[in-house]
């Protein structure tokens, strides 16, 4: 169940990933000043896994919170 409520989410962290990592760099690249410090692929790489984490725990969340629900509950109000 964890895994088909997931693969969406999962879809869409990659191609943000796929998107705006270029994007960033391109950004920094263009942007003038004179005391910027230089990117490393550990500031990505960090930063990618600070948003899984929390894309999974929130997915987390709320497939146990559906898991946990009453289903006649949910029936009533349709």
């Amino acid at each position: 169940m964890y895994w088909q409520l997931s693969t969406e989410v999962i879809g869409m962290l990659g191609f943000a990933i796929l998107v705006g990592c270029p994007a960033a760099i391109y950004i920094y690249k263009t942007m003038p000043g004179a005391y910027k410090e230089p990117l490393t692929v550990s500031e990505f790489l960090v930063s990618i896994a600070l948003v899984a984490v929390i894309a999974f725990i929130t997915i987390s969340y709320h497939v146990l919170k559906v898991a946990m629900s009453n289903p006649v509950e949910a029936l009533r109000y349709e």
